[in-house]
C-alpha cells in the first residue's frame, strides 16, 4: 500500500495518517545513506481516546532508524529500476505475519521533517493476515559534549546504534551476570559486521559491512553501555524495545 510518494512535490515535510492495521514500513529515497543527515521520522499511533502512543520518541533521525530497524534482517538495498540509492523495510511489530493492532478510528501517524526538496522518498505500508500489540518503540539517548563518562541502561532493548566519534576512548558492556567486558569503537565494529556482514547492497552491486558514523550493536545479555570519551562531541544511542503496548 503506497502511503507516499513525493516525486516532484518538492516538500521539506509531510504528515501520513494510516488507517489501516500494517505491520512493516518500506522505505525508498534517491539519496545515498551517506546524504541521510538532516531526515527526521516520528511515528505515533494515535487513539480515538486521545491516548496516543509513540513508536519512537520524538523526532528520530530517519538514517539512524533505518540502520536499526535492519540490523539483522535483511539488508539495506537500493531500487535500481527507479535510481533509488536507498530501499529499507522496518518491523513495525515483533511477530511474523502481523501487523499493529488498531482499534475502531484509531490511525498510525508518522511524520516526517528535514526532507531534501530535490530528492524524492517513497513509503509503502504492508498488511498482514495477523495483528498484535507487541509493537517495537525506539528512544534516543545522548552524551553531551562536555561529558566524559556515562552509563546508559539498555535493559528491555534488544539492539541499538552508537554514533562514532573519534574521541571515544572505550566502551564497557556490563552483561546480566555481572561480568563487565571493555571494547573500543573497533572492536564493536568488528562484532557489528560479524552479527550482521551485508549491511547494504548498494546501486554498483557492491556491500557495505558497516557503516562509518555509526556502530551497530546487538544487546542480548547486556544490562548497561558504558561510554568513555574526550570532551567536543556530542555522542547517541539510538535503542530498540520490543514491548506489549496494549493498543
Amino acid at each position: 500500500m503506497r502511503i507516499l510518494d513525493t516525486t516532484g512535490q518538492n516538500i521539506t515535510e509531510k504528515v501520513l495518517e494510516v488507517n489501516k492495521s500494517i505491520g512493516s514500513l518500506t522505505i525508498q529515497t534517491s539519496l545515498e545513506m551517506k546524504d541521510l543527515d538532516k531526515e527526521k521520522i516520528n511515528i505515533q499511533i494515535q487513539r480515538a481516546n486521545g491516548d496516543n502512543i509513540e513508536i519512537t520518541k520524538g523526532n528520530i533521525p530517519l538514517k539512524e532508524y533505518l540502520l536499526l530497524g535492519t540490523m539483522g534482517d535483511d539488508a539495506i538495498g537500493c531500487n535500481k529500476a527507479k535510481k533509488l540509492a536507498v530501499k529499507a523495510t522496518v518491523e513495525l511489530v515483533e511477530h511474523e505475519m502481523s501487523a499493529v493492532h488498531l482499534f475502531d478510528k484509531d490511525l498510525i501517524r508518522i511524520s516526517l521533517s528535514g526532507l531534501t526538496k530535490s530528492a524524492t522518498y517513497t513509503i509503502d505500508g504492508h498488511e498482514a493476515p495477523l495483528t498484535t500489540t507487541d509493537v517495537y518503540t525506539y528512544e534516543r539517548k545522548s552524551m553531551n559534549s562536555e561529558h566524559e563518562n556515562m552509563d546508559f541502561d539498555v535493559q528491555g532493548h534488544d539492539s541499538c546504534v552508537i554514533t562514532d566519534k573519534q574521541t571515544i576512548t572505550e566502551i564497557n558492556l556490563r552483561f546480566d551476570n555481572g561480568n563487565v567486558v571493555k571494547t573500543n569503537t573497533e572492536e564493536l565494529r568488528q562484532l557489528g559486521e560479524n552479527f550482521d556482514p551485508i549491511a547494504q547492497v548498494n546501486l554498483d552491486g557492491t556491500v557495505t559491512s558497516s557503516f562509518d558514523d555509526y556502530l551497530q550493536l546487538p544487546l542480548k545479555g547486556i544490562v548497561s553501555v558504558n561510554i568513555r570519551k574526550e570532551q567536543g562531541d556530542i555522542v547517541s544511542l539510538l535503542l530498540r524495545h520490543d514491548q506489549d503496548l496494549k493498543v
